[in-house]
């Protein structure tokens, strides 16, 4: 068929006889020719300068042009050789047959073929790369008839790579224990997850968790204190170019806390971010392992006390803290008396049961912050902290704590089904400002526990270095207890106690010997000797006798009318036959209110036959007199039995009032307390306050009343007197001897 312009050209003679219509056609022709050259030259021109490959082939698969991108690519330096080298594209490009067949069913059924990816040869170098076409399909305007097809062809040979690299890692990471994982920081504060496995995404749980939600999601799961310490080392990491190497607890979706070791490397890109290329496992059973490890290391395994290595520890972090603070703690070596006759008798067994049940009595009468532990053997240690800065003081909390502890002694343990006592004898060394090292401590507590077997067992001993250096002089004081209240030897020293208006509104009193010899000695140290001796009857008798005395000398006092005073009773004297008549005597003689006397019951009385007590209790309450329950806390009372007791107060434990600044099971304990009391109108008091911190939690949670160091030590008659009557707030006045 004649060209555009040949048809033109032959119609010209024609032309010049049509006149002026015939010029105006001509006129048309032309310029629509040359719009025509005009459009094919831009098209071609932007062929040229396409960065992708364009072709256009024959039905049959010759190629009849192509631009350079695309000469290139087949490895031609120019267009004719490439179109003379390639007879049939098709047949001829692609690494798989039926590729070719599928790109041409495509073609022929759709009329196009889109993002047509394959591997092909160059097709000079036959060298495989990775391609991806799009093609159409010419037809005749007119007839619809096949004319050609043209396209376009681009060189993924990269992106296949990469994806084909992804795919392994995935596959690699797939097989391998843990997840793996890329983070990024593009800004000091910007971070971001820029690749995670799946088995990374399976570890924390956050499959369904959308992308940009995901950091924070495992950031919100993670322990706060190992978040805290993550974070530190993540900081230091960036720093300090360095691996990142962390354990952490975390909580999935389903609460189950797992541990995790994370570690990464961190590496600077060209863009100046930070990256880190890590891995993340699962470790939980690995560390239970460890920790089963360090229990069996640290913790013995019959009563699950810690052993000698981690008392000696928390001993030497004691003695630290005593020196550092200028404050007292105690420890407490205990040992069951007889123990080995029971070995011998009923067998091992029987043994080994006994030191779990004792272990846990002793476990029930300690405080969180303190320590108990099996030293060896039948040897248990206890230490108790914060006792405070006063000596004296500290002896005094030492030795309630061990009478507890005997108290908690009084009733049998079950072995197999029948009933067995067993009584410890307890050392008690004081840990204080002075230098003195953990085996001195030991020693120390060691010798008092040998002196408290000497003494008769089911005793406690607190060691003093004048004693010891002395011959042990104690033991030869039990001859001077005889008599000791018959010449003057014995007297009342008062301890006031606050009410919340801060005024004082009674008293608790305790004895003092004063020896002629050896001066005043404490009742932790004669005491003990007095009940082995049975003269323990006669001394409390005394006490009894003289704080009632003392009561009936303040009634006719306007200034001293109103107080109370409050007396210990012991268990023996709380059992003792004819005590209620001897009490109804006392009270009969002197002519005072009964219920300004309070008599302090042991909290360990409770571990008794409950309706004995119960019924020992209310023939005693007919007296009118007052019943406190004493170091109410740490012992073994029931709050089921409390309930049916005529009890009218409870008296705060000590040792849990000195761990209000440091113990925050203490404070709940206290809390508790304090919540039971008003629930069953019991009145309160906290003894041993040591400071303002102490006295204002306990006042802003409802307690009655306070006693302690805080306000007063223990107090002559006299000064107590004359206190009183000047009815200060506050006030250190000198220990009453």
């Amino acid at each position: 068929m004649p060209s555009l312009s040949e048809q033109i050209v032959s119609l010209l003679p024609y032309m010049a006889f049509a006149g002026t219509f015939g010029t105006a056609m001509a006129v048309v022709l032309w310029r629509k020719l040359q719009a025509t050259r005009a459009e094919l030259e831009n098209h071609r021109e932007a062929i040229t300068h396409l960065q992708e490959g364009f072709y256009r082939s024959t039905l049959d698969g010759k190629q009849i042009l192509a631009n350079p991108a695309l000469v290139r690519l087949n490895g031609y330096r120019t267009e004719q050789e490439q179109l003379d080298a390639v007879k049939n594209i098709s047949a001829e490009w692609y690494a798989e047959p039926g590729r070719r067949e599928e790109f041409k069913r495509q073609l022929f059924e759709r009329g196009r073929v889109n993002g047509f990816v394959s591997k092909v040869f160059r097709h000079k170098t036959r060298e495989p790369i990775w391609v991806s076409e799009n093609a159409r399909l010419v037809t005749d305007a007119h007839t619809g008839a096949p004319l050609y097809y043209e396209g376009t062809v681009r060189d993924i040979t990269d992106e296949m790579k990469l994806t084909e690299t992804r795919d392994r890692l995935e596959k690699l990471a797939a097989n391998l224990p843990g997840g793996l994982f890329q983070i990024t920081r593009q800004e000091a504060s910007k971070i971001d997850i820029r690749y995670m496995s799946d088995t990374f995404a399976d570890l924390f749980d956050i499959r369904d968790v959308p992308h940009d939600k995901i950091l924070k999601c495992i950031i919100s799961r993670i322990e706060p204190g190992d978040l805290k310490r993550y974070n530190e080392a993540f900081a230091r990491s960036a720093k300090e170019m360095t691996s990142l190497d962390q354990q952490i607890r975390y909580t999935g979706s389903n609460g189950k806390e797992i541990w995790i070791h994370v570690t990464a490397t961190p590496e600077v890109e060209k863009e100046g971010s930070l990256v880190w290329h890590g891995h993340a496992i699962e470790i939980t059973r690995q560390k239970e392992i460890e920790q089963r490890f360090e229990r069996l290391a640290n913790f013995d395994t019959l009563t699950s006390l810690p052993k000698r290595s981690v008392l000696e520890d928390r001993l030497k972090a004691a003695i630290s803290s005593c020196n550092r603070r200028d404050e007292y703690a105690a420890l407490l070596f205990i040992d069951l008396d007889n123990f080995k006759q029971l070995n011998d008798t009923r067998g091992h067994d029987a043994g080994d049961e006994l030191l779990r049940q004792v272990a846990q009595r002793l476990r029930d009468q300690t405080r969180a912050c303190d320590t108990v532990a099996r030293f060896g053997g039948d040897e248990f240690v206890i230490v108790i902290d914060n006792l405070g800065t006063d000596m004296e003081l500290s002896r005094e909390k030492a030795a309630a704590f061990a009478t507890k502890l005997l108290g908690g002694f009084s009733e049998g343990f079950d072995l197999s089904g029948r009933e067995h006592f067993s009584t410890p004898s307890i050392g008690i060394a004081l840990i204080g400002p002075e230098e003195a090292t953990m085996e001195e401590i030991l020693s120390r507590a060691d010798s008092a526990m040998y002196q408290a077997k000497k003494n008769g067992r089911n005793t406690f001993v607190i060691f003093d270095e004048k004693r010891e250096n002395g011959g042990n002089a104690i033991a030869g004081y039990l001859s001077d207890l005889h008599g000791a209240a018959e010449r003057g030897e014995f007297h009342l020293v008062f301890q006031p106690q606050i009410n919340r208006g801060g005024r004082i509104s009674g008293a608790e009193a305790f004895i003092r010997w004063e020896h002629p010899e050896h001066g005043i000695i404490a009742p932790s140290d004669f005491m003990p000797l007095a009940e082995k001796s049975g003269l323990i009857n006669e001394i409390n008798d005394w006490v009894l006798k003289q704080a009632i005395e003392r009561l009936a000398s303040w009634r006719d006092n306007k200034q001293l009318s109103h107080l109370s005073l409050s007396v210990n009773l012991s268990v023996q004297q709380f059992s003792l036959a004819g005590f209620p008549e001897r009490l109804e005597e006392l009270l009969e003689a002197s002519d005072i209110d009964p219920a300004r006397l309070t008599l302090e019951l042991p909290e360990s009385l409770l571990t008794r036959n409950m309706k004995t007590v119960a019924s020992r209790m209310r023939q005693i309450k007919k007296t009118g007199v007052r019943f406190s329950l004493d170091d109410f806390g740490t012992g073994a009372a029931s709050l089921a039995n409390l309930n049916h007791l005529p009890v009218d107060e409870i008296k705060i434990d000590g040792l849990l009032v000195s761990s209000i600044e440091s113990d925050d099971r203490s404070r709940s304990m206290i809390a508790g307390i304090l919540g039971i009391a008003d629930a069953l109108k019991l009145s309160t008091v906290a003894e041993h306050v040591g400071n303002t911190l102490q006295h204002a939690y306990l006042k802003e949670r409802g307690c009655d009343s306070f006693q302690g160091y805080h306000f007063h030590p223990p107090l002559s008659a006299d000064v107590f007197e004359a206190v009183v009557g000047t009815r200060p707030q506050h006030g250190k006045l000198p220990l009453a001897s």
